[in-house]
């Protein structure tokens, strides 16, 4: 089993009137929770691979199985709902 829970970051402004956050600072954030997970994640499912099937079965999720409940309701189609105007930036 592989836990990742990285959840470092920095709370800076985007802008001040010394000039814009550093792109720096947010490439740390950014190397840190995503692709340090990333990373763990991909090297620890090479290395589970190289084990030996218990039962015949190569792994199993821990997410629980849906309810038929659930599984009727996704079924129906989506509920339409009325478009938002986009807001281009300028």
């Amino acid at each position: 089993m592989t836990v990742t829970t990285a959840g470092g970051g920095i709370a800076k402004r985007t802008l001040t009137k010394e000039g814009s956050h550093d792109l720096e600072s947010f490439r740390s954030v950014v190397d840190l929770n995503l692709i340090a997970t990333f990373n763990i994640s991909r090297l620890a499912a090479w290395h589970m691979s190289k084990n030996e099937p218990e039962d015949e079965e190569r792994g199993s999720s821990s997410t629980p199985r849906r309810s038929q409940r659930s599984k009727d309701r996704s079924a129906r189609s989506p509920t339409p709902r009325p478009r938002q105007a986009s807001r281009a930036c300028a």
